[in-house]
């Protein structure tokens, strides 16, 4: 099984990091987000940018009915 490094970032506004990090928190977790995109770097350092959001697209357009 490969290792990766996985990258999400968010600008925001907030009184202290701990608020920051909870308002990002907040944010990935609501049922309606669509903060679905990452950046995945493997061990040698390739890195891929993955949109959830277009991989829930295309598994749904293959399934059948």
């Amino acid at each position: 099984m490969a290792k990766y490094h996985i990258i999400w970032e968010i600008d925001d506004e907030a009184d202290s990091p701990e608020a920051a990090a909870r308002q990002a928190w907040e944010a990935i977790r609501r049922p309606d987000s669509t903060l679905n995109i990452f950046d995945v770097i493997d061990d040698e350092g390739v890195r891929t940018r993955v949109d959830l959001q277009d991989a829930a697209a295309r598994e749904a357009s293959r399934e059948p009915g």
